[in-house]
């Protein structure tokens, strides 16, 4: 939070003088953004701030599709179950190495924290040998 803070204030004071001189929609959208920028220092406070062990969940890799495109994307779906239960979706996003390195009917780690603020947050990955 603390880090939001200073990096609008300190935009605030970069923009001082256009700011003074802006029209409505450009304090809208100064406010829109540090917002958004709050919100996501508080999510990963959230995650960071996390002393609990995340409760570790095994799953099976159901299928898995990529979108090309301006939305583009790579997803793999969970089959049914405890973890997808847990995260409350199926379909989850994942990066270009995690994509690779899995298959229909292989095994992946959902890591599933209660979040110290109590937002609950995963974090989905291959499962280490053995």
């Amino acid at each position: 939070v603390v880090p939001a803070l200073a990096g609008g204030l300190a935009l605030a004071l970069v923009l001082n003088r256009s700011l003074r001189t802006a029209g409505w929609d450009s304090l809208v959208a100064l406010a829109l953004l540090m917002a958004l920028h709050c919100a996501g220092t508080l999510a990963l406070a959230n995650v960071m701030l996390d002393d609990a062990v995340p409760e570790r969940l095994l799953t099976t890799v159901d299928g898995k599709m990529a979108h090309s495109g301006k939305r583009g994307g790579r997803y793999v779906t969970l089959a049914n179950g405890q973890a997808s239960g847990a995260i409350g979706r199926r379909t989850l996003a994942v990066d270009a190495a995690l994509y690779a390195s899995v298959d229909k009917g292989d095994i992946l780690c959902v890591d599933v924290g209660r979040g110290a603020f109590g937002w609950r947050w995963y974090s989905l990955d291959a499962c280490a040998p053995g």
